[in-house]
């Protein structure tokens, strides 16, 4: 050995020469070699993914003793010696030339042949197993409704219920992809098409089971599936007394979690409860699904159950909100579905409120029922945004939040919330037409129209998806085709509230009125619409004096009524003092048709300071939703309006020949108003107050004869004969 040669050479000779080299490789390659039966034997068996990786550690750390075994060992003739030991002996065999270092060898190739088979095999099965869409989240998971498994079938509320709150559990997870409840329920009919399921809400598995209830035992079957593949991963059947419902519930999702991510989660099952609150629980779940029907009869039935609940469980804050919300849902407030007082559903709404919050602060759901009953936009909005800051994905409170944001001309930020709503429910209704609504508002017409086709493929012609596709073709000015399919809807859908205000309002742009009052569902609009403007006035007094947002389309249809009828001065008086920021607030999504009313009847009434101030507001709110689109005719109206207000002649009537050439014809924008037309007296543009200068003007009087040709036009399409202009 020469002294000269390099101390780096010299130790990887002697590594050779101890076999240190040939054990290392060995070790590796022996790790490598078994890597892919035991990945099989975990996803064959189901073992938690963490297996692998703790393998796979344990390995590495046993790589170094390994070595260090090597070069301090050598094996003679079955007998372990120290190396040096060896060494010393006059008879040392070489190691190269050893029995040992020759089977090292061999199988050092062999265990790298197999290696290698395994690995290509591994890659070909694979291949051909995984799915084409195999980069879908493997923590992706929707949860069908179970189903009832009762004798009688009379159990669904319940089985139903029992699967939501089970969804809500896991999707309180933050690592888990849940899909919302309305995408997930899609398939209650079709709970096998996994092919299906997993192309369209993008997800790995789902979970699936059936409830059955008797004697105070409910039992629960519980199924996670592939998509995939359609095979079990995991099911169990769970038999229990109903009052450890909850504490079942959590247990199941509990061991969903650690199927999915493969951890180890601590339960936290919560505590068994008493025979009268198992009881409630199961006359709210029954409330809850009559509640999403929307009807009246069912909304009274769902009050009736869930004051039974509140008896049996009175310090359940959800069964409390759920009260709260009732109510306000039986009121005859202008975005609810009965007849009784508002005032008097509110007050009690409130107080059901303010207990759920003193018993759970944290509630999300008592901030989103406090919203719908706060008179203020600025105020809802603070209310949805404390309810998403406590539950991420409240997806009503962030559907609601961005209808708030379209009343402040926020059409963006609208925007944005929806669809923070339909990437975790992709099928959700409500976000999706909003969506569309939104994009029409902004003049984006072709993509509104692209949102209705894949909804409708998802949850098939829905009430509310239908009634919102008759209702954008109104948006845009055709209203021959909106009446045509909203006729054809109502022959063969009953009791859509939103398909029969489309028809309404076409009949009324049409210039059937009697049509359009016989299909009114508010009696100020029938008053104002008829003519008897004191009755009107007498109905709007408590929306006038409440200043409620929930009421802003009564003060708008009489404000302009009487300002139209040159009763300005009344108008003020029911109004009250208020300023131009308040207005605004107050009036939100009715503002931009509501502001030139005031601002004329401050006119007349010599404010003109308060004229400027609320033509100011009026631009930003104008200037926002421009900024967020393109032009679009039914807001081009409402700047020829404030041009017109303004004095500046020549470019309200630009703005209002520019609305015409692009489709109005008299409807309003869904951003804009409670009512879809600017006025419940005409919508003649002679009849407008701020354009009383031009009457005699020989280009408005053109600009006007093509407004009622267009009008003739969608007549005559329905077969209707045409209006004859009325004289001015």
């Amino acid at each position: 050995m020469s002294q000269s040669e390099p101390v780096l050479t010299l130790f990887f000779r002697e590594l050779k020469r101890r076999g240190v080299i040939r054990i290392g490789l060995a070790y590796l390659v022996t790790g490598w070699a078994l890597t892919e039966p035991v990945s099989s034997v975990i996803q064959v068996f189901q073992l938690p993914p963490w297996l692998l990786t703790a393998g796979f550690i344990v390995f590495l750390s046993g790589f170094p003793i390994a070595v260090i075994i090597a070069w301090l060992f050598k094996i003679k003739d079955g007998v372990i010696y120290f190396t040096a030991t060896l060494d010393a002996l006059p008879d040392a065999p070489q190691p190269h030339a050893g029995k040992f270092h020759r089977r090292l060898t061999i199988y050092t190739v062999v265990m790298v042949m197999l290696a290698v088979g395994l690995f290509l095999g591994g890659l070909f099965f694979r291949d051909m197993s995984e799915p084409k869409d195999a980069g879908i989240n493997q923590t992706a998971i929707a949860v069908l409704p179970f189903a009832d498994m009762s004798p009688e079938r009379n159990q669904g509320y319940f089985a139903e219920g029992v699967a939501e709150e089970i969804l809500n559990l896991l999707a309180r997870d933050s690592n888990l992809s849940v899909v919302g409840r309305t995408s997930a329920w899609v398939f209650k009919d079709r709970p096998d098409d996994f092919a299906s399921i997993r192309d369209i809400l993008k997800v790995s598995h789902v979970l699936e089971g059936g409830v059955r209830t008797a004697g105070g035992v409910v039992r629960i079957t519980v199924r996670l599936i592939e998509t995939a593949t359609g095979h079990n991963v995991w099911s169990e059947e769970f038999t229990r007394p109903m009052t450890d419902i909850f504490a079942l519930q959590d247990e199941i999702g509990g061991i969903v979690v650690r199927r999915l991510k493969g951890t180890f989660v601590p339960a936290q099952a919560a505590a068994a409860v008493s025979a009268d609150e198992a009881h409630a629980y199961e006359l709210m779940l029954e409330a809850r699904q009559k509640m999403r029907i929307r009807t009246v009869p069912e909304l009274d039935a769902a009050r009736a159950s869930l004051k039974q609940a509140s008896l049996l469980a009175p310090n359940n804050p959800q069964i409390l909100t759920m009260l709260a919300e009732a109510h306000l849902m039986l009121s005859n407030g202008a975005i609810f579905y009965g007849t009784e007082p508002y005032a008097v559903a509110k007050a009690e709404a409130l107080r059901l409120l303010q207990k759920a919050q003193s018993i759970d602060p944290d509630d999300a759901g008592s901030y989103y029922i406090l919203a719908l009953a706060e008179p203020s936009t600025a105020g809802a909005i603070r209310y949805l945004q404390r309810a998403i800051e406590i539950d991420a994905k409240a997806l009503q409170a962030i559907n609601m939040l961005g209808i708030m944001y379209m009343d402040e001309a926020e059409l963006v930020k609208a925007l944005d919330a929806f669809m923070r709503v339909t990437a975790i429910d992709p099928l959700y209704p409500a976000s999706n037409v909003n969506i569309a609504y939104t994009y029409s508002a902004m003049g984006l017409h072709d993509k509104a129209d692209a949102v209705m086709p894949p909804l409708i493929k998802g949850v098939g012609p829905l009430p509310l998806v239908r009634s919102s596709t008759n209702l954008l073709l109104l948006l845009r000015g055709d209203l021959a085709g909106a009446m045509s399919e909203a006729r054809k809807m109502a022959s063969e859908v009953a009791g859509s509230m939103r398909n029969q205000t489309v028809i309404q309002t076409v009949a009324f742009l049409l210039g059937d009125r009697a049509a359009a009052i016989s299909l009114s569902n508010s009696a100020v609009e029938q008053a104002v619409m008829s003519g008897a403007l004191d009755n009107a006035v007498e109905l709007s007094r408590g929306s006038f004096a409440s200043h409620d947002r929930v009421q802003r389309a009564d003060m708008h249809l009489v404000g302009d009524a009487l300002v139209r009828a040159g009763r300005h001065d009344e108008f003020l008086a029911l109004l009250g003092p208020v300023e131009a920021e308040a207005f605004a607030d107050i009036m939100a999504g009715d503002f931009s048709v509501a502001g030139p009313a005031l601002a004329i009847a401050l006119r007349r009434a010599g404010r003109e300071a308060e004229v400027t101030s609320l033509i100011s507001v009026m631009r930003k709110r104008l200037d926002r939703v421009d900024a967020a689109g393109i032009p679009e005719p039914c807001r081009a109206v409402l700047w020829a309006r404030l041009f017109a207000i303004e004095g500046n002649h020549a470019e309200a009537l630009k703005r209002l020949e520019w609305a015409l050439d692009n489709g109005w014809k008299g409807q309003l924008n869904w951003a804009d108003s409670a009512y879809y037309y600017m006025s419940a007296v005409s919508i003649d543009p002679a009849d407008f107050p701020e354009f009383e200068p031009l009457r005699k003007d020989a280009e408005f009087l053109r600009i006007r004869a093509k407004f009622w040709a267009a009008v003739n036009a969608e007549r005559a399409k329905l077969a209707m004969a045409p209006v004859v202009v009325p004289p001015l």
